[in-house]
């Protein structure tokens, strides 16, 4: 169990770490081509939940997918399918931190450095150590939501300890012996997680000001296009083959001839039925109840991720509280999360019969990343500022609620979206507390997973896709806006 854990994290790392830091060297600091539209890629890839990359692989190389269906031969599958499907997904939250912290670097290093050396050296020298921090910032991160998290590993039968957790009490209703055993394992996450938080905060807002722009393109030269078609390669394993994987399966039509050959065809007419009718009649209610408890989550943890943000930013101790609560939340695997609500709400058999529960469980699990989010947006607020009104007499909660919310809004609904987004692809934590007859989305299409991904799924995938598509590029936006109001309060060059 702890076995399969380490492995399929290394795994997992070992397919993201390269690709990820590739795409985020390419795309934020050299001259590449085309740039502006492979981050949005990346960016839809960043919003796909999980359960849905799974399947869009196994539609075209698991059980019952095209290919394999065709060939014979199950290319995902187990241990390999999970190491994949996480590390394929991986890819993405390193090509955003690692992002992060090259638009971080310090603009006067780099000058300085030119002077005496060409940009490849720069780039070598330079750049790339000063973002070492962000690199472990996203191992870590790649590492510990991995470890805590079951979908796949429940669909590839890979025994981890989330995995354990969540069958555990699937199977007897009974935690204390199971979670006994896998105390070791949480302890080592919760440490990992502790770390990650400690060199996040090296990326949070200081009082000084910082560049979030590149500072400068780095001249690939003859290399530009040879590495264009890398990065557009890996893109297009990234998200080109997962989605014709989808539109295939989605509208192939498979039929029998006279001489008992099986043949298959593409039809634009079952394609659209799939998509634009039959996902809606089959799965409307499904997506109904998951908006419903996604606009409850994302309500709930704005709310208290903003009070933890503004609570950490006030001192070294509330600080070290926040960092405590975000790593708990973050550590605890998702299934652990779900007992925990039901031992909550145990009590109240009408709430937790309702769609209570699995908000609350989701808004555990989404409730670290929007306390970052929020903690960056809070601490950009100029000092000045806040000084000026706490010596007109604004106390605390009146500068919280009438100056640095209004002030930073489109993070706050940048928050919002994430949040939303992530309680609709939820899986780990809200399973254990689904609620009959009111399912989610992600729990109704879990299920059929089991026995492959079929033309249904895969219409409804896509019609879920298509919406995520459209919310991409208003969350590219709403980050625009706010990057310009750091650069209109002069926090950022």
């Amino acid at each position: 169990m702890i076995i399969n854990t380490v492995v399929l994290v290394c795994g997992t790392l070992a397919i993201c770490i390269p690709m990820g830091v590739l795409l985020a060297v390419c795309i934020t600091r050299t001259n590449l081509p085309g740039r502006r539209g492979l981050l949005l890629l990346i960016g839809l890839l960043l919003l796909v939940p999980l359960y849905l990359q799974t399947g869009a692989w196994q539609a075209g190389f698991g059980l019952q997918g095209w290919y394999t269906l065709a060939s014979g031969h199950e290319l995902v599958k187990q241990m390999r399918g999970a190491v994949w499907v996480h590390g394929v997904s991986g890819v993405a939250w390193v090509t955003l931190i690692v992002a992060v912290g090259l638009r971080t670097v310090p603009r006067a290093l780099e000058e300085e450095a030119l002077l005496h050396g060409s940009a490849a050296v720069v780039l070598r020298t330079v750049t790339l150590p000063q973002a070492f921090g962000a690199m472990g910032i996203a191992a870590l991160w790649v590492a510990v939501t991995t470890a805590g998290e079951m979908t796949v590993t429940d669909l590839f039968r890979v025994r981890t300890y989330a995995e354990e957790l969540y069958l555990a009490h699937a199977a007897t209703a009974d935690m204390d012996a199971t979670a006994l055993q896998l105390i070791p394992g949480m302890i080592v996450t919760a440490v990992m997680v502790a770390a990650g938080l400690l060199l996040c905060h090296r990326l949070m807002p200081r009082q000084e000001s910082i560049s979030f722009r590149p500072q400068r393109d780095f001249d690939l030269g003859g290399w530009r296009w040879p590495l264009f078609g890398l990065v557009v390669a890996i893109v297009l394993v990234l998200v080109g083959i997962p989605l014709w994987n989808l539109v295939y399966r989605a509208g192939v039509e498979v039929s029998g001839t006279a001489d008992g050959v099986t043949a298959r065809s593409w039809q634009i007419s079952k394609f659209i039925e799939l998509v634009f009718v039959q996902s809606h009649q089959q799965f409307g209610q499904e997506l109904l109840c998951s908006l419903v408890v996604g606009i409850s989550s994302a309500s709930l943890v704005l709310v208290f991720a903003s009070l933890l943000a503004w609570w950490g930013g006030a001192g070294r101790w509330q600080a070290a509280g926040v960092y405590l609560v975000v790593a708990i939340c973050l550590a605890v695997p998702g299934p652990l999360l779900g007992v925990a609500v039901i031992g909550l709400l145990s009590g109240w058999p009408r709430v937790y019969d309702s769609l209570v529960a699995p908000s609350l469980a989701i808004s555990l699990s989404a409730l670290p990343v929007a306390t970052m989010i929020m903690w960056h947006a809070l601490r950009s607020i100029p000092a000045s500022v806040l000084d000026a009104a706490r010596q007109e007499g604004a106390s605390p909660a009146a500068q919280l609620l009438y100056l640095a919310l209004p002030a930073r809004w489109p993070a706050l609904a940048i928050c919002w979206l994430i949040v939303l987004i992530l309680a609709v692809g939820d899986l780990s934590a809200s399973q254990l507390v689904q609620v009959p007859g009111q399912e989610t989305l992600a729990n109704r299409v879990f299920d059929r997973l089991h026995s492959g991904a079929y033309d249904q799924v895969c219409g409804a995938f896509l019609a879920l896709l298509g919406l995520l598509a459209c919310l991409t590029p208003l969350l590219f936006y709403l980050a625009r806006l706010w990057q310009r109001q750091l650069v209109g309060s002069g926090q950022v060059e």
